[in-house]
């Protein structure tokens, strides 16, 4: 059995027997077992890489969540630095952003982790993060260097711009809580070996 390279989505380096796929992994993926444990197939030496997965049903990814410890801070940064149109609040637990046909949720994890929402009598989970997350905004090569300038006025600092070896780009900067926000070319993902 070969090494391994995805040490999150395989437990080769564990003795687990049993995976749950997450949302949107083929279930059934090839398994690879052996004395050191089950390899969900996920990685570049996988027969199921490139493969589909069997739910048809997504259309894409409908809401993002970043975690914040400031939401008025964090507020300000994404509608008045990144443009983004509030659409829902609810005071001192998250905010909602329209982001073209997505939603970024940013979430107060002190709330979201101890305090349950009921909707209708269904129960939204209790969820939270520490630490920093990360999200890219996809945008057009020609709108790079506006963003660029953009950033510099408002005073945001670019951590890291990466030239991807297929050709997009990616920029990278902080939101005031410390999560790594990305906006990167569209073709990032066009082509995948990297």
């Amino acid at each position: 059995m070969g090494k391994c390279h995805n040490r999150l989505l395989c437990s080769r380096a564990g003795k687990t027997k049993t995976i749950v796929p997450m949302p949107g992994m083929d279930p059934f993926a090839v398994r690879e077992e052996g004395v050191n444990g089950v390899c969900m197939g996920n990685h570049k030496n996988s027969p199921s890489v490139g493969k589909s997965s069997i739910i048809a049903g997504f259309s894409g990814v409908l809401e993002t969540a970043l975690y914040v410890d400031d939401l008025d801070a964090a507020e300000r940064f994404y509608r008045d630095v990144l443009g983004l149109t509030k659409i829902s609040s609810v005071p001192g637990r998250m905010l909602a952003f329209r982001c073209q046909e997505s939603v970024l949720l940013l979430f107060n994890p002190q709330q979201t982790e101890r305090e349950r929402v009921v909707v209708n009598g269904g129960a939204i989970p209790l969820h939270g993060a520490r630490g920093a997350g990360h999200m890219a905004f996809r945008v057009a090569e020609s709108e790079l260097e506006a963003l660029r300038q953009h950033f510099r006025a408002a005073g945001v600092v670019v951590e890291s711009e990466v030239s991807w070896p297929n050709g997009a780009h990616s920029i990278y900067f902080r939101d005031p809580a410390g999560n790594s926000l990305e906006v990167a070319t569209p073709d990032m993902w066009t082509k995948t070996n990297f």
